[in-house]
């Protein structure tokens, strides 16, 4: 009698220059690893044995890390401070922890919206709707990397990995995997200008273009660097508050 051997499944600075965005309110506030091979190749089906479903893993938050939030509404401009808080990407809502439990904050509701992280660092976000891409409202929570006449912004996305497994080689994941992205903006008028490569930072930095260009090439600067940018950024802003 053949002997089938035993699977084994292994689930596992922000830089403010004049408050262009940011309101003054705010501020003061897996797998199958494998088959032993005893009579049972990884390519045989077996018959009539369902196969276990595949899952949904990964989170769809910024940060699973409660953060002590200060929450400016929109209708009102009545500010919540105090209590811990995460933003859900793709709910685009405010998860809020009371005494009295887990509220939940629709983001349409948000103005702006700051955190202090573990290393007591402030992270500052203000409502995408103010903000149109290609001429499209968006939705959501920006955050404000460099505040000042010339914005830098994380925008935040939720990648889907689709299930990868193939049933006739026994190999791949069968889970969809959701992984948090960010994506680097700049804004014009209202409008979003995706930042992908030192061209498209050159083409924002208008007349200081040269000057940025040097500044890139003489610090090694690299805008797929986040720390980089935000530096560029800095600097940008302060090339044109000292033009004034």
């Amino acid at each position: 009698m053949r002997v089938f051997a035993t699977l084994v499944l292994i689930s596992t600075c922000l830089t403010g220059y004049a408050q262009w965005a940011i309101p003054p309110q705010m501020r003061a506030s897996i797998t199958l690893d494998n088959l032993a091979q005893n009579g049972l190749n990884p390519t045989d089906l077996l018959y009539g044995i369902p196969m276990e479903p595949g899952k949904v893993v990964g989170d769809t938050y910024i940060t699973k890390v409660w953060n002590i939030s200060t929450i400016m509404l929109s209708e009102s401009d009545k500010i919540i401070e105090g209590y811990p808080a995460r933003y859900d990407i793709r709910a685009n809502a405010l998860e809020i922890k009371s005494k009295s439990g887990i509220k939940v904050l629709n983001a349409k509701s948000i103005k702006s919206l700051v955190w202090i992280d573990s290393l007591l660092i402030p992270h500052y976000f203000v409502n995408a709707n103010t903000f149109r891409e290609d001429g499209i409202e968006q939705a959501g929570l920006l955050e404000v990397l460099v505040d000042g006449e010339i914005l830098l912004l994380n925008k935040f996305y939720i990648e889907v990995v689709k299930p990868s497994y193939n049933i006739a080689m026994g190999s791949g994941s069968k889970d969809t995997k959701l992984i948090p992205r960010t994506a680097a903006y700049s804004a014009k008028a209202g409008e979003l200008i995706r930042i992908k490569t030192k061209k498209d930072v050159l083409k924002i930095s208008g007349e200081y273009r040269d000057a940025i260009n040097k500044i890139i090439a003489d610090q090694g600067l690299k805008v797929n660097k986040q720390y980089d940018l935000i530096e560029i950024f800095v600097r940008l802003n302060e090339l044109k508050q000292a033009a004034k």
